[in-house]
């Protein structure tokens, strides 16, 4: 029993470092710029595999099990420091340093008792260490990507431009910003953009995996004249109106909050594109998606799962619109 409850203490108490682990890699601005996200990183990495690699180690996993107080120690250290850099708030902060001493108390006073060896055991333990080895290698790969996946394709100018939107989606600090070169002109990027949503052009993604989830997505490979009359103040769906037959709700969406048509700009709420001509031939599509505050018990979550996922689609969509630019704009030049 004490092994399953110091054990869960620290991998739960590693998990919710990811709050403050986001929120530092993401502070892009002031004077630290891209050493201020290295050092985030160093200590994201440090605390949250550390505390979930000696939590795994208290419950008695093999590989981690006389090494998880000097995991502790190491985690500890760099919790308290990424508290510091993530700029947490005082509530926050004081509970995740309580946390932190705790955990140094245990791992200095506290002896847990041998496991008992049996034969039948082993071959368990065996799949069990190995279980546990990929969810902390999962992790690392998570929280040293992180800054690589949020920012994909897009320079340091394009994260620092001002967009029009941002004022209804917060400070861009905390926002992700990705892009791809296109070979067309940005006349022929811009109608696809106007017809996202998932009951007009999709979203140019795997549908094939939206719609294991029910989302009844159909990606457009054509130009529709009715859905080019997008307008401040419409709504994009993101899900049907009847998804889970209705218990969200019947309008899970963005809300269309700019629509510029000279400069290509359309903001959907926390969801804003950016088509920039650079020649007659060529443009980027810059997309940024803004990232709040994320609460303690949901940011691993998100950190697991929601921001992966959305980046394989994000990414995904970049593409679609990308060939679908490009076909259109070498159907126009042949025509």
């Amino acid at each position: 029993m004490m092994r399953f409850l110091i054990g869960s203490f620290l991998v739960l108490h590693g998990l919710a470092h990811a709050a403050a682990g986001m929120a530092a890699q993401d502070a892009r601005s002031g004077s630290f710029g891209i050493g201020r996200v290295a050092v985030a990183t160093i200590l994201f990495l440090l605390a949250t595999p550390g505390f979930v690699a000696a939590g795994l180690g208290a419950y008695g996993v093999m590989g981690f099990e006389k090494r998880w107080p000097a995991l502790v120690e190491a985690a500890a250290v760099a919790s308290a420091l990424l508290f510091l850099l993530g700029d947490m708030g005082v509530i926050e902060a004081s509970f995740g340093l309580t946390f932190d001493v705790l955990a140094l108390v245990l791992a200095e006073t506290v002896t847990l008792p041998e496991r008992r060896r049996t034969s039948g055991s082993f071959a368990l333990r065996r799949v069990t260490s190995a279980l546990s080895l990929a969810f902390v290698a999962y992790l690392v790969v998570l929280v040293t990507t992180r800054p690589w996946h949020r920012h994909w394709g897009a320079t340091a100018e394009e994260g620092a431009r001002s967009l029009p939107g941002d004022e209804y989606a917060g400070s861009p600090a905390r926002a992700g910003d990705r892009a791809i070169l296109i070979g067309a002109p940005a006349l022929d990027v811009w109608p696809w953009l106007l017809q996202l949503g998932e009951d007009r052009g999709g979203f140019y993604s795997y549908a094939s995996l939206e719609n294991l989830f029910g989302l009844d997505i159909v990606n457009a490979d054509r130009v529709v004249p009715e859905w080019q009359a997008l307008k401040a103040g419409d709504f994009v769906r993101a899900v049907p109106p009847t998804w889970f037959n209705g218990a969200f709700g019947d309008r899970i969406g963005w809300e269309v909050d700019h629509v510029d048509g000279d400069r290509y700009v359309l903001a959907l709420r926390y969801w804003i594109f950016e088509v920039e001509p650079l020649t007659p031939k060529t443009s980027r599509l810059h997309v940024r998606t803004h990232a709040g505050d994320a609460p303690v018990p949901v940011a691993p979550l998100l950190m697991l799962a929601f921001e992966p996922a959305h980046f394989i689609m994000e990414r995904a969509m970049l593409r679609g619109v990308k060939v679908r630019a490009e076909q259109l704009s070498a159907a126009r030049t042949a025509g």
